[in-house]
């Protein structure tokens, strides 16, 4: 069902333009741990933080802590951590590249892959870790947290070539 409510929608933004193939013939999917990896260390440090912060506020104010009290820093700490690594999942399964015969629908726009000048995969550090990469599609487009695959990079530059030789 939101498979069909995000063709409907892409369709109706691909509208402008005539385009001769209405459904994609290749979906990408972003690695969700890859997305989830720098935000969950952030998060865990942020949290960290939040809670010596807050551990060192009542402790300059002589408040004595009780066993009770400091667990439930923890807790809320916790909630607010888990609320917000929730909200980035609920996010990152959202996103999905959509690969068409002569255009990719990537980060909301299209991208004609006659107009893309070079093809370049980079990893980072966090990319590395997560074994994933980004592929920068010229200037036109990133595709970001893509799983780390020869075949993904290679199927791209095909289909860049394609769209040029005719």
């Amino acid at each position: 069902m939101v498979a069909c409510l995000k063709e409907a929608s892409m369709e109706q933004q691909g509208n402008q333009q005539s385009y001769s193939q209405p459904y994609p013939i290749y979906t990408l999917r972003p690695s969700v741990m890859g997305v989830m990896l720098p935000k969950f260390i952030l998060m865990l440090l942020l949290g960290g933080l939040l809670y010596y912060g807050g551990y060192l506020n009542l402790k300059f104010l002589n408040i004595r802590l009780t066993t009770l009290f400091k667990l439930s820093i923890i807790v809320c700490t916790f909630l607010v951590v888990a609320f917000a690594l929730l909200m980035e999942y609920k996010k990152a399964i959202r996103i999905d590249f959509y690969f068409y015969s002569d255009r990719l629908y990537a980060n909301g726009k299209w991208v004609m892959y006659s107009s893309i000048g070079h093809i370049d995969a980079k990893r980072g550090p966090m990319d590395h870790l997560a074994k994933t990469c980004s592929i920068h599609l010229g200037d036109q487009a990133v595709l970001k947290k893509v799983p780390d695959s020869f075949n993904i990079y290679q199927y791209i530059q095909n289909l860049v070539s394609r769209a040029k030789q005719q």
